[in-house]
């Protein structure tokens, strides 16, 4: 094993330029991240140009750099800039499914059924104090 080898060090993941820095290095991303980021970037992409929007108008509406939409494009950029961009594309019900729903468990419902009221309660009235204001 390479641990085993003379003056090798495993490599520290904390000190790594990847945790220090808010750029990361593309080459730490798996293919199948990377293919992800690839598939945000084409939506973006292909989005734009089906509402005939160039990508100086996208930055403009966006508040970023025309770079920064080049980036987003080729599956790069910040989490920021992205929501950015799709909030100028009218497109943030894409993040719809990000929402947490809030489950009740079967417990819970017929807890919550049980102290449903199934009736109105009587009122005690005196017939004598509830005579008419004629």
């Amino acid at each position: 094993m390479l641990a085993e080898k003379e003056g090798f060090e495993p490599p520290d993941l904390l000190q790594s330029t990847v945790f220090k820095t808010a750029a990361f290095d593309r080459s730490a991303i798996s293919p199948r991240d990377d293919a992800i980021l690839q598939l945000i970037g084409n939506f973006l992409l292909e989005t734009r140009l089906q509402q005939n929007k160039s990508q100086v108008e996208i930055a403009k509406a966006s508040g970023i750099n025309r770079s920064t939409v080049i980036q987003l494009e080729d599956g790069g950029g910040t989490l920021t800039s992205f929501i950015k961009v799709i909030r100028s594309l009218n497109q943030l019900e894409i993040l719809e499914n990000l929402k947490i729903k809030s489950e009740m468990s079967p417990l819970q419902l017929a807890k919550m059924n049980q102290q449903k009221r199934q009736r109105a309660s009587r009122k005690s009235q005196d017939i004598s104090t509830n005579k008419p204001n004629w």
